[in-house]
């Protein structure tokens, strides 16, 4: 299959990665999904709270290409170490 087949066939299948996603901030990412996110009033200030709160200080300044299994490993254990046992760190 030649490249231009392959790429057709990727995009009508859903599967096509645009090279050039990659190299949009973690920031813009996070802030461009929230403001484009259909969610209730509650649900916002939630995830504004913990992108504000643990995902910007910590992955922010990468690219969505440059974050890796890790990062978001120890992102978790962050956020896991703030929370008392059985209560949602963000509250």
């Amino acid at each position: 299959m030649d490249f231009a087949t392959k790429m057709e066939n990727d995009k009508r299948e859903n599967s096509h990665v645009d090279p050039s996603a990659g190299k949009v901030s973690v920031r813009r990412y996070a802030a461009d999904w929230l403001a484009l996110k259909p969610m209730a009033a509650g649900t916002e200030e939630s995830y504004e709270r913990i992108m504000r709160l643990h995902v910007l200080p910590q992955l922010g300044k990468k690219t969505i290409s440059q974050v890796t299994a890790a990062d978001v490993e120890e992102l978790g254990e962050a956020v896991r170490a703030l929370a008392p046992a059985g209560r949602c760190p963000t509250r």
